[in-house]
Formats: structure tokens, C-alpha cells, sequence
């Protein structure tokens, strides 16, 4: 949290990939701008490297939400950064098999992840997972705002499942 500036009190997000249209970085952006007077702080970390990385920084200024979205950088050990995330979130467009999705729920995060291939087969909605519809701003401004407002039931439930998935 110190190395990115962020409040102690705020809740974290951590979104992974190559910075690129298919991530769908660009839609977390805009549904993080429209979250409204949220009841606890939030903060956006977004890990990778890529062709978008100067495009979402643009957007991030834009939006004036340099305070809340931090575009980290390639994270040698990216699984430290999960684990100490309040939550995983994966806004992509399209995916194979999203590897952020099982690194997240194997550290025990909770995970938010758009209905992209993969996520599905990875996730029941709202009992191994939070699954919101693709391309949808408002789905994941949804999202969000569920995540920050039942963080502590969230959490439980996820320590729970997260010691189920990792001893089988």
C-alpha cells in the first residue's frame, strides 16, 4: 500500500494483464468513475505492460482518478500483490482460461470477473465468484460498489472456498 500511495483504510482491487483492448481496462476505468459516494475508500491497481499503457493513462487523468487507479507496472511476484488485494477483478473482453482469475481464487481472493470464456467454468456467480455481464460498463460500476459495500461477508466466504480449492 506505501509503495502506491495508498490510504490505509482503503479497500484494494488488483486487475492483471497486457494493457491492451482485449483486458477491457479501459471499461474499469470508466465504470471506477462512476462509482458514487462508496462507503469506504477504494483503490485500482492495474499490473502489465502493453501497447494501451499511455491511452489508459490518459484516461485515468481524464477522469481525475489518479488518486484511485495506479497502473503498476509488470509485478515480478504478482501473487504477493494478489494476496494482500481485497479483491481480484478482471474486466476483460475475451479470454481463453484467465490465469488471474485461478491465481485469485487459489490465494483465497475474492474474485470479480466478466462472462468471457474461462470465468464460467472457474466460478458459480455469488458462491465462488462475483460474474457481471462483458462489455458492460455499468455492470462492473455493479461490481464494485457490491464489493465495497459487503466486504466482510465476501471475505469469509471466499477464506472459506479458497481452502477448499487449494487442497484438491
Amino acid at each position: 500500500r506505501k509503495k502506491w500511495d495508498i490510504e490505509k483504510d482503503s479497500l484494494v482491487f488488483v486487475a492483471a494483464g497486457r494493457l491492451t483492448h482485449q483486458k477491457g481496462f479501459d471499461l474499469l476505468i470508466e465504470a471506477a468513475s462512476k462509482v458514487k459516494n462508496p462507503s469506504k475508500p477504494f483503490s485500482i491497481l492495474i499490473a502489465g505492460t502493453g501497447k494501451d499503457h499511455d491511452q489508459l493513462n490518459k484516461q485515468i487523468i481524464k477522469n481525475n482518478l489518479t488518486d484511485k487507479i495506479k497502473l503498476i507496472g509488470f509485478q515480478e511476484k504478482l501473487d504477493s500483490i494478489l494476496k494482500s488485494a481485497d479483491f481480484v477483478i478482471m474486466p476483460s473482453r475475451q479470454e481463453g482460461m484467465p490465469n488471474v482469475v485461478m491465481e485469485g481464487m487459489a490465494l483465497g481472493r475474492p474474485v470479480f470477473a466478466a462472462n468471457v470464456n474461462g470465468v464460467p467454468e472457474l466460478m458459480d456467480h455469488m458462491k465462488t465468484g462475483y460474474i457481471f455481464e462483458p462489455l458492460n460498463v455499468n455492470a462492473i460500476t455493479k461490481a464494485i460498489e457490491f464489493a465495497i459495500e459487503n466486504l466482510k461477508k465476501i471475505s469469509k466466504r471466499y477464506y472459506k472456498f479458497s481452502r477448499i480449492f487449494r487442497h484438491q
